[in-house]
């Protein structure tokens, strides 16, 4: 994938594609490729597409791979920016995962 305006963008879809198949290998990969931008949001195409805080994005990642305690630290981040910005349907997204962590067997839903 190019790397430019739309890489953000793109690579949280092919996350939220690569956790619906399940795919643990691609999972751990784009969560490490995401990682570095845990503190941005994701907007693309020049406002076009907007799928909040890259911190949701990489909880969900975190949470496939069954890593609870980094799913739990990127999700209630996600809270704390989505709040802080006043986006409500992406406080509800990431609080919605952040009680999936919290639930045995939680499964990620997109």
């Amino acid at each position: 994938l190019l790397w430019d305006y739309l890489w953000t963008g793109l690579t949280v879809v092919r996350a939220r594609l690569w956790m619906a198949f399940g795919d643990q290998e691609a999972i751990g990969e784009l969560r490490s490729q995401l990682e570095p931008y845990a503190d941005r949001l994701v907007v693309g195409g020049m406002s076009a597409m907007f799928l909040g805080s890259v911190h949701h994005t990489v909880g969900e990642l975190a949470l496939a791979i069954g890593d609870r305690d980094a799913a739990v630290r990127h999700l209630e981040a996600a809270v704390a920016t989505h709040s802080r910005l006043g986006f409500a349907p992406m406080v509800s997204a990431s609080e919605t995962a952040l009680g999936r962590c919290r639930t045995t067997g939680a499964k990620t839903t997109l």
